[in-house]
Protein backbone atom coordinates (compact mmCIF):
# COMPACT_ATOMS: atom_id res chain seq x y z
CA UNK A 1 0.00 0.00 0.00
CA UNK A 2 1.28 3.30 -1.38
CA UNK A 3 1.79 5.67 2.02
CA UNK A 4 -0.34 9.17 0.87
CA UNK A 5 1.30 12.75 2.00
CA UNK A 6 -1.21 16.03 2.39
CA UNK A 7 0.18 18.93 2.79
CA UNK A 8 -1.77 22.07 3.42
CA UNK A 9 -3.57 23.64 5.99
CA UNK A 10 -5.61 22.44 9.09
CA UNK A 11 -7.42 24.90 10.85
CA UNK A 12 -10.47 25.61 13.69
CA UNK A 13 -13.38 25.77 11.77
CA UNK A 14 -16.23 27.41 13.95
CA UNK A 15 -19.47 26.81 12.21
CA UNK A 16 -23.16 28.20 13.05
CA UNK A 17 -26.23 27.86 11.43
CA UNK A 18 -27.91 31.04 12.84
CA UNK A 19 -25.12 33.38 12.54
CA UNK A 20 -24.68 33.71 16.88
CA UNK A 21 -24.25 29.88 17.86
CA UNK A 22 -20.98 28.64 16.76
CA UNK A 23 -19.59 25.03 17.60
CA UNK A 24 -15.64 23.73 17.29
CA UNK A 25 -14.77 21.52 14.33
CA UNK A 26 -11.53 20.58 13.14
CA UNK A 27 -10.63 21.34 9.33
CA UNK A 28 -8.92 21.81 6.36
CA UNK A 29 -9.00 20.26 3.35
CA UNK A 30 -5.78 18.18 2.95
CA UNK A 31 -6.31 17.44 6.57
CA UNK A 32 -9.89 16.77 5.69
CA UNK A 33 -8.44 14.27 2.91
CA UNK A 34 -5.71 12.92 5.41
CA UNK A 35 -8.22 11.96 7.79
CA UNK A 36 -10.39 10.32 4.89
CA UNK A 37 -7.41 8.26 3.53
CA UNK A 38 -7.36 6.99 7.12
CA UNK A 39 -10.72 6.07 7.75
CA UNK A 40 -10.55 4.26 4.87
CA UNK A 41 -8.09 2.41 5.51
CA UNK A 42 -5.39 3.68 3.54
CA UNK A 43 -2.18 5.37 5.07
CA UNK A 44 -1.96 9.16 5.42
CA UNK A 45 0.52 11.88 6.51
CA UNK A 46 0.08 15.45 6.93
CA UNK A 47 2.27 18.01 6.17
CA UNK A 48 1.69 21.43 7.84
CA UNK A 49 1.75 23.66 10.95
CA UNK A 50 -1.02 24.62 13.37
CA UNK A 51 -0.32 27.18 16.23
CA UNK A 52 1.59 26.72 19.76
CA UNK A 53 -2.01 26.89 21.40
CA UNK A 54 -5.00 25.60 22.84
CA UNK A 55 -6.63 24.61 19.11
CA UNK A 56 -3.28 23.33 18.10
CA UNK A 57 -2.99 21.16 20.67
CA UNK A 58 -6.60 19.82 19.75
CA UNK A 59 -6.45 19.35 16.46
CA UNK A 60 -2.45 17.38 16.74
CA UNK A 61 -4.90 15.18 18.95
CA UNK A 62 -8.00 14.92 16.22
CA UNK A 63 -4.77 14.11 13.26
CA UNK A 64 -3.42 11.51 15.84
CA UNK A 65 -6.85 10.01 17.21
CA UNK A 66 -7.84 9.57 13.58
CA UNK A 67 -4.64 7.77 12.89
CA UNK A 68 -3.32 10.25 10.60
CA UNK A 69 0.61 10.44 11.10
CA UNK A 70 1.92 13.54 12.23
CA UNK A 71 5.58 13.35 11.67
CA UNK A 72 5.98 16.26 9.83
CA UNK A 73 3.11 18.69 11.45
CA UNK A 74 4.55 21.47 13.03
CA UNK A 75 3.24 24.21 16.33
CA UNK A 76 4.00 27.57 15.98
CA UNK A 77 2.13 30.47 16.00
CA UNK A 78 -1.48 30.90 16.10
CA UNK A 79 -3.97 28.53 14.81
CA UNK A 80 -5.84 29.16 11.50
CA UNK A 81 -9.60 29.65 12.28
CA UNK A 82 -12.60 29.77 9.57
CA UNK A 83 -15.94 30.94 10.23
CA UNK A 84 -18.82 28.54 8.48
CA UNK A 85 -22.37 29.98 8.26
CA UNK A 86 -24.73 27.07 6.37
CA UNK A 87 -27.75 28.07 5.05
CA UNK A 88 -31.03 26.07 5.47
CA UNK A 89 -30.24 23.49 2.56
CA UNK A 90 -26.74 22.87 4.44
CA UNK A 91 -24.26 25.02 1.60
CA UNK A 92 -21.53 27.43 3.57
CA UNK A 93 -20.50 30.63 3.38
CA UNK A 94 -16.83 31.61 4.72
CA UNK A 95 -14.80 34.11 6.85
CA UNK A 96 -11.01 33.40 7.64
CA UNK A 97 -8.85 34.50 10.08
CA UNK A 98 -5.01 33.32 9.08
CA UNK A 99 -2.73 32.42 11.69
CA UNK A 100 0.57 30.81 11.03
CA UNK A 101 -0.42 27.65 8.43
CA UNK A 102 1.44 30.08 5.78
CA UNK A 103 4.79 29.32 7.64
CA UNK A 104 5.25 25.93 7.14
CA UNK A 105 8.91 24.74 5.76
CA UNK A 106 9.87 21.16 5.68
CA UNK A 107 13.21 19.87 5.59
CA UNK A 108 12.61 18.02 2.17
CA UNK A 109 15.47 15.46 2.68
CA UNK A 110 13.13 14.17 6.00
CA UNK A 111 10.03 13.83 3.71
CA UNK A 112 11.61 10.14 2.40
CA UNK A 113 9.53 10.53 -1.00
CA UNK A 114 9.64 7.55 -3.46
CA UNK A 115 7.78 5.79 -6.25
CA UNK A 116 5.33 4.23 -3.26
CA UNK A 117 4.06 7.72 -2.59
CA UNK A 118 1.28 9.94 -3.13
CA UNK A 119 1.49 13.40 -2.72
CA UNK A 120 -1.50 15.51 -2.40
CA UNK A 121 -1.50 19.16 -2.78
CA UNK A 122 -4.92 21.50 -1.80
CA UNK A 123 -4.58 24.75 -2.38
CA UNK A 124 -7.20 26.58 0.07
CA UNK A 125 -4.57 28.45 1.55
CA UNK A 126 -0.91 27.43 -0.01
CA UNK A 127 -1.18 30.10 -2.58
CA UNK A 128 -1.28 32.81 -0.80
CA UNK A 129 2.21 34.77 0.04
CA UNK A 130 4.33 33.16 2.69
CA UNK A 131 6.30 30.28 3.11
CA UNK A 132 3.80 27.81 2.36
CA UNK A 133 3.51 28.74 -0.70
CA UNK A 134 7.42 28.07 -1.48
CA UNK A 135 7.49 24.66 0.46
CA UNK A 136 4.47 23.48 -1.91
CA UNK A 137 7.10 23.97 -4.93
CA UNK A 138 9.63 22.38 -3.01
CA UNK A 139 7.71 19.14 -2.47
CA UNK A 140 6.70 19.27 -5.82
CA UNK A 141 9.83 19.34 -7.63
CA UNK A 142 10.74 16.72 -5.51
CA UNK A 143 7.94 14.82 -5.77
CA UNK A 144 8.69 14.55 -9.69
CA UNK A 145 12.08 13.82 -9.34
CA UNK A 146 11.75 11.07 -7.24
CA UNK A 147 8.47 9.79 -9.25
CA UNK A 148 5.97 10.08 -7.09
CA UNK A 149 2.02 10.22 -7.54
CA UNK A 150 0.78 13.94 -7.57
CA UNK A 151 -2.43 14.75 -7.22
CA UNK A 152 -4.07 18.20 -6.75
CA UNK A 153 -7.22 20.39 -5.59
CA UNK A 154 -7.51 23.84 -6.43
CA UNK A 155 -9.66 24.45 -3.04
CA UNK A 156 -10.58 28.12 -4.18
CA UNK A 157 -12.07 30.20 -1.82
CA UNK A 158 -13.35 33.44 -3.21
CA UNK A 159 -12.96 35.14 0.07
CA UNK A 160 -9.07 34.20 0.40
CA UNK A 161 -8.42 34.76 -3.47
CA UNK A 162 -8.61 38.02 -3.94
CA UNK A 163 -8.21 40.38 -7.42
CA UNK A 164 -5.12 41.42 -6.86
CA UNK A 165 -3.44 37.98 -6.64
CA UNK A 166 -5.85 35.85 -8.99
CA UNK A 167 -3.60 35.58 -12.03
CA UNK A 168 -0.74 34.41 -9.95
CA UNK A 169 -3.03 31.97 -8.40
CA UNK A 170 -4.42 30.83 -11.60
CA UNK A 171 -0.80 30.01 -12.75
CA UNK A 172 0.15 28.24 -9.94
CA UNK A 173 -2.90 25.94 -10.29
CA UNK A 174 -2.09 25.36 -13.50
CA UNK A 175 1.67 24.34 -12.65
CA UNK A 176 0.38 21.70 -10.70
CA UNK A 177 -2.15 20.80 -12.58
CA UNK A 178 0.31 19.36 -15.39
CA UNK A 179 2.21 17.72 -13.38
CA UNK A 180 -0.67 15.53 -11.49
CA UNK A 181 -2.17 12.39 -11.96
CA UNK A 182 -5.52 13.22 -10.98
CA UNK A 183 -7.44 16.51 -10.25
CA UNK A 184 -10.12 17.15 -8.45
CA UNK A 185 -12.08 20.48 -9.11
CA UNK A 186 -15.54 21.60 -8.82
CA UNK A 187 -17.99 23.02 -12.17
CA UNK A 188 -16.96 26.51 -10.38
CA UNK A 189 -13.32 25.39 -10.35
CA UNK A 190 -13.05 24.41 -13.94
CA UNK A 191 -14.34 27.24 -15.64
CA UNK A 192 -12.75 30.16 -13.35
CA UNK A 193 -9.36 27.94 -14.08
CA UNK A 194 -9.95 27.67 -17.74
CA UNK A 195 -11.43 31.10 -18.04
CA UNK A 196 -14.83 30.02 -19.56
CA UNK A 197 -18.42 30.99 -19.22
CA UNK A 198 -19.90 27.72 -19.21
CA UNK A 199 -19.11 23.68 -18.21
CA UNK A 200 -19.21 22.71 -22.07
CA UNK A 201 -16.73 25.10 -22.96
CA UNK A 202 -14.27 24.68 -19.50
CA UNK A 203 -14.20 20.79 -20.57
CA UNK A 204 -13.27 21.27 -24.01
CA UNK A 205 -10.31 23.20 -22.91
CA UNK A 206 -9.39 20.81 -20.07
CA UNK A 207 -9.31 18.05 -22.64
CA UNK A 208 -7.66 20.29 -25.10
CA UNK A 209 -4.72 20.97 -22.53
CA UNK A 210 -3.88 17.40 -22.43
CA UNK A 211 -3.93 16.98 -18.63
CA UNK A 212 -4.39 13.43 -16.79
CA UNK A 213 -7.33 12.05 -15.20
CA UNK A 214 -9.67 14.63 -14.24
CA UNK A 215 -12.84 14.61 -11.99
CA UNK A 216 -15.33 17.39 -11.93
CA UNK A 217 -17.93 17.56 -9.08
CA UNK A 218 -21.15 18.56 -10.15
CA UNK A 219 -23.51 18.45 -6.85
CA UNK A 220 -26.71 16.30 -7.29
CA UNK A 221 -26.01 15.99 -11.22
CA UNK A 222 -22.83 13.52 -9.92
CA UNK A 223 -18.80 13.64 -11.04
CA UNK A 224 -17.51 14.20 -14.67
CA UNK A 225 -14.58 12.13 -15.17
CA UNK A 226 -12.34 13.43 -17.99
CA UNK A 227 -9.85 10.90 -19.42
CA UNK A 228 -7.56 10.49 -22.38
CA UNK A 229 -10.12 12.65 -24.19
CA UNK A 230 -12.97 10.90 -23.00
CA UNK A 231 -16.02 12.34 -20.48
CA UNK A 232 -18.41 10.43 -18.60
CA UNK A 233 -20.85 11.26 -15.03
CA UNK A 234 -20.91 9.18 -12.59
CA UNK A 235 -24.19 9.53 -10.76
CA UNK A 236 -24.93 11.12 -7.50
CA UNK A 237 -25.89 9.62 -4.53
CA UNK A 238 -29.90 11.15 -2.66
CA UNK A 239 -29.02 12.08 0.82
CA UNK A 240 -30.93 14.32 3.40
CA UNK A 241 -28.15 17.25 3.47
CA UNK A 242 -27.24 18.86 6.33
CA UNK A 243 -23.93 20.24 5.95
CA UNK A 244 -21.73 19.81 2.75
CA UNK A 245 -18.71 20.77 4.57
CA UNK A 246 -15.45 18.65 3.23
CA UNK A 247 -17.76 16.58 1.09
CA UNK A 248 -15.26 17.34 -1.90
CA UNK A 249 -12.45 16.52 0.53
CA UNK A 250 -13.90 13.16 1.56
CA UNK A 251 -14.50 12.78 -2.36
CA UNK A 252 -10.91 13.12 -2.60
CA UNK A 253 -9.38 11.21 0.69
CA UNK A 254 -11.73 7.98 -1.09
CA UNK A 255 -10.27 8.42 -4.39
CA UNK A 256 -7.03 8.51 -3.06
CA UNK A 257 -7.29 5.95 -0.28
CA UNK A 258 -8.20 3.72 -3.54
CA UNK A 259 -5.77 3.94 -5.59
CA UNK A 260 -2.81 4.10 -2.69
CA UNK A 261 -4.09 0.28 -3.09
CA UNK A 262 -3.39 -0.16 -6.85
CA UNK A 263 0.29 -1.39 -7.48
CA UNK A 264 0.62 -0.04 -10.85
CA UNK A 265 -1.23 3.88 -11.88
CA UNK A 266 -1.05 2.28 -15.36
CA UNK A 267 -3.52 -0.21 -14.72
CA UNK A 268 -5.88 2.57 -13.49
CA UNK A 269 -8.56 2.04 -16.77
CA UNK A 270 -11.31 4.31 -17.18
CA UNK A 271 -13.44 1.66 -16.75
CA UNK A 272 -11.51 1.63 -13.05
CA UNK A 273 -12.17 5.53 -12.92
CA UNK A 274 -15.87 5.16 -13.13
CA UNK A 275 -15.70 2.15 -10.22
CA UNK A 276 -13.20 4.67 -8.03
CA UNK A 277 -15.64 7.53 -8.31
CA UNK A 278 -18.51 5.44 -7.70
CA UNK A 279 -17.27 4.51 -4.19
CA UNK A 280 -16.23 8.62 -4.09
CA UNK A 281 -19.24 9.60 -4.52
CA UNK A 282 -20.96 7.74 -1.80
CA UNK A 283 -18.37 9.09 0.99
CA UNK A 284 -18.80 12.64 0.36
CA UNK A 285 -22.55 11.97 0.44
CA UNK A 286 -22.44 10.64 3.74
CA UNK A 287 -20.32 13.14 4.48
CA UNK A 288 -23.05 16.03 4.35
CA UNK A 289 -25.56 13.84 6.19
CA UNK A 290 -23.49 15.28 9.80
CA UNK A 291 -22.32 18.65 10.60
CA UNK A 292 -18.59 19.26 10.04
CA UNK A 293 -16.18 18.40 7.90
CA UNK A 294 -13.55 15.71 9.66
CA UNK A 295 -16.08 14.61 12.51
CA UNK A 296 -18.45 13.66 9.62
CA UNK A 297 -16.24 11.22 7.34
CA UNK A 298 -17.43 7.95 7.57
CA UNK A 299 -15.23 4.65 7.88
CA UNK A 300 -15.25 1.45 5.69
CA UNK A 301 -17.37 0.07 8.00
CA UNK A 302 -19.78 2.88 7.50
CA UNK A 303 -19.91 3.39 3.94
CA UNK A 304 -20.47 -0.39 4.00
CA UNK A 305 -22.90 -0.42 6.18
CA UNK A 306 -25.21 2.32 4.97
CA UNK A 307 -28.34 2.35 3.14
CA UNK A 308 -28.83 4.78 0.59
CA UNK A 309 -32.26 6.65 -0.14
CA UNK A 310 -33.85 5.15 -3.63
Amino acid sequence: MKKVYCIGELLIDLVSKNGEDYSKKPGGAPANVAVAISKLEGKAYFLGQVGRDNFGKYLEEVLISNSVNTKYLKRDGKTTIAIVLLDKSGERNFDFYRGGDGEYDVNIEELLIDNDTIVHFGSATAFLPGKLRNTYYKVLEESKNKKAIITFDPNYRDVLITDDIMKQYKDDCWNFMREAEFIKMSDEEAMLLTETNSLELAVKSLIDSKLNTIAITLGKEGTMIIKDGKTTIVGSIKIHQKDSTGAGDAFVGAVLSQLSKIDNKNEVSFEKWEEIVGFANKVGAITCTSYGAITSIPTMEEVEKYTFIE
